[in-house]
Formats: structure tokens, sequence, C-alpha cells
């Protein structure tokens, strides 16, 4: 049985979003995509109709707040065959591969240069877990770090940074 409208405007605004009639939700939900894994599972749970205008509605808004540059869609659906089939075969899931991984900072850079952002690149001291940050400037992408949980430290006169996991661990 469908839902009603009223009960989708309900549970869209007790999720802290925009009802059913705001102009804004698309982007309020673009906001909600963290990334590429992400935004392709949000594509192959939708019905295969509506998949196009999905993707191009949220294409634009992620695009606008400039969190990732999306994929095409056929990409998307042939990442989701592939997931399907190693599924299907007993393989372990898709892991993003070094590849992946260089691709993705690749793109974040050139977005980053492209648009004279301030990109931070950091590494882990304890467990060489990188990360990068982009924001309008360096400061900004600094903040970006901390806000996610990076924190500096200083030992015998040198600074580094520790990730999130490795910072909570050190303060234990």
């Amino acid at each position: 049985m469908p839902a009603k409208p009223s009960q989708i405007d309900r549970a869209l605004k007790k999720q802290g979003l925009g009802g059913i009639d705001d102009p804004t939700l698309a982007r309020q939900f673009a906001f909600l995509v963290k990334d590429h894994e992400h935004f392709r599972k949000i594509l192959l749970g939708s019905p295969p109709e509506k998949r196009h205008a999905l993707y191009e509605t949220l294409r634009v808004e992620i695009e606008g707040i400039k969190r990732f540059v999306p994929k095409p869609l056929d990409v998307y659906m042939a990442e989701g065959a592939d997931l399907a089939a190693r599924k299907e075969q007993g393989q372990v899931a898709y892991e993003a591969s070094d590849l992946d991984r260089l691709a993705t900072d690749a793109i974040r850079k050139a977005q980053a240069i492209k648009e004279k952002k301030g990109l931070l690149k950091l590494t882990c001291r304890t467990c060489d877990r990188e990360q990068s940050f982009i924001g309008n400037s360096a400061v900004e992408a600094y903040a970006a770090a901390r806000v996610d949980g990076w924190r500096v430290a200083i030992q015998l006169m040198q600074e580094s940074v520790l990730c999130p996991r490795c910072s909570l661990a050190s303060h234990a």
C-alpha cells in the first residue's frame, strides 16, 4: 500500500527536512548524499523507470554543493551490475581499489584548482590513513578537517596529524 502524501510529508519533517512542497527539498536530499557509493545505492534502490529523473535532479544539486563530481548514470549502473555479479558468485563486496582512490583524489584536486580553493591532504602519523579536504581557502580546508575529527599532534617539536580514530585512541 503506497504511503499517502501527508504521511510522506510528516516523515520528511520528522527527519528535519522540508515538506513535500518545499522547493529546496532536492538540494536537502543532495546534501545527505555522502559519496559515489552512497549515490549508487540510492540510484539502484529507485524504480528503474524513475532512475534517470532521480539521477538528473540529484546530479545538478550535488554539483551545486560541490561535495563530489557525480559520474554518468551508466557508470553507476555498470558498477551496480558488477556488484550484483560479485555477490552472486560469492565474492567479497566491492572495495575501493587504489586506482579508485587515486581517481577520486585527482577529481577533487582538479576541482579545487579549477575553482582556486584550498586543498588539504592529510596523512595520519599513526595508521597512514589519508583524507583530502577542500574549502574556499586553506583555513576552511583545515576547519573541515577539524570538524571531521583530525587533530594536530606535536611530538618532539614536530607537528603531525592524527585521524579521528587514532586521535580518540591517544586520549583513552
